[in-house]
């Protein structure tokens, strides 16, 4: 059956695509946490427009292959992404992913087909985590959504920073409100960037830059307080604009970054699977020296993960995360144990504002 949407044709065998749907597992039976339970429960919420477009292609939406949110919209949504996939071939349409590099990716908003203004979906030829008894041959959907919480109890992913949250932490630290999953953060004086947010995300923190008068040719150093996706992502696609950058990262967070070891759960599939270049001149930060600026090993969520003091504040990526006034751990941490070690250390640390990643600036007096 040939289906025409937007810029693309399909040829969809519906017939085999449904008859799979029929016995698929639902999202909540393949993944028990409430990210994926509340998926489930709010396609009965969705727009009809939505809930149609899945339908004329077969697929059931609670029984999508992969779904994962990844934090709170301003509205209340969650931000989702996800895919599944259809019996059949792509005859005509370009994909919403653009290729950056040879080895990463990312999502171009303009490029995807728009069922409402908060739900996004695209098609492409690869699949990923194809099913063993999914009919072939098949492609992909995936999507970018907005999804109402609909589960009676409370959810514990962190809200995107406001825009009317202030940008200038001090007078030489500015926050990127493009970045709205994991904080990046620029020392102009210094020609530093903390971080890189998401590849779709770059464009917005050119823009603050351009805003605030300043060019991203002058950045000299990235530095990546771990190796996360929210944290990496971004990577390739700034160093278009910055090509004087040199990027430091952590020695034990490189294998990460260069496939040598995975990161635990669907970080490191992400990872894996939109991995930003490492640039060939890449530096390790037990080698960085600077006079105003301290790089610190603060292990635990990851092997070779970093904190910065700069300007009396201390950065600290993922080592908590401030929500609503409430502490809490990232979901999946590589040692536990020396985690725990290293929130004794930072105690120790002299600084006046501690900045995490995710949240809001902590009082240092609310430390346990």
């Amino acid at each position: 059956m040939i289906i025409e949407i937007s810029n693309h044709k399909l040829d969809v065998d519906l017939d085999k695509t449904k008859e799979f749907y029929t016995t698929a597992p639902l999202v909540s039976e393949s993944c028990s946490c409430n990210g994926c339970h509340n998926f489930e429960k709010a396609v009965d919420a969705l727009p009809t427009e939505v809930i149609d477009f899945f339908s004329q292609l077969g697929i059931d939406m609670k029984k999508m292959c992969e779904v994962y949110a990844s934090h709170e919209n301003a509205d209340g949504t969650l931000s989702y992404g996800g895919f599944t996939h259809i019996c059949g071939k792509i005859i005509e349409g370009d994909s919403a992913w653009v290729e950056a590099s040879p080895n990463s990716s990312y999502w171009e908003s303009e490029k995807a087909i728009h069922i409402t203004n908060n739900f996004q979906v695209t098609f492409k030829e690869e699949c990923y985590l194809l099913e063993d008894n999914f009919p072939r041959p098949s492609f992909q959907l995936e999507l970018q959504a907005d999804i109402p919480w609909v589960l009676p109890e409370e959810h514990d992913y962190y809200k995107c920073m406001s825009t009317e949250k202030k940008q200038c932490i001090t007078n030489n630290v500015y926050c990127f409100e493009s970045a709205k999953i994991a904080k990046v953060f620029l020392l102009p004086k210094e020609g530093v960037l903390i971080d890189c947010g998401l590849p779709w995300e770059v464009r917005g923190i050119h823009k603050e830059m351009k805003n605030i008068r300043y060019n991203p040719k002058n950045l000299k150093h990235i530095l990546i307080t771990h190796s996360d996706f929210d944290h990496v992502g971004g990577l390739t696609k700034l160093l278009f604009d910055s090509p004087n950058a040199t990027v430091w990262v952590g020695k034990d967070d490189v294998q990460y970054l260069v496939s040598e070891k995975k990161r635990p759960s669907l970080k490191g599939w992400i990872l894996d699977l939109f991995k930003p270049n490492l640039p060939a001149d890449y530096r390790v930060l037990e080698d960085w020296k600077h006079s105003k600026i301290e790089a610190i090993n603060t292990p635990g969520h990851s092997e070779g993960h970093h904190a910065f003091k700069y300007d009396s504040c201390l950065f600290i990526g993922d080592i908590y995360k401030n929500i609503n006034g409430k502490l809490k751990s990232a979901k999946k941490n590589e040692d536990r144990e020396v985690l725990a070690k290293t929130r004794e250390f930072i105690k120790t640390i002299g600084c006046n504002l501690i900045i995490p990643s995710h949240g809001d600036i902590i009082d240092k007096e609310i430390l346990p």
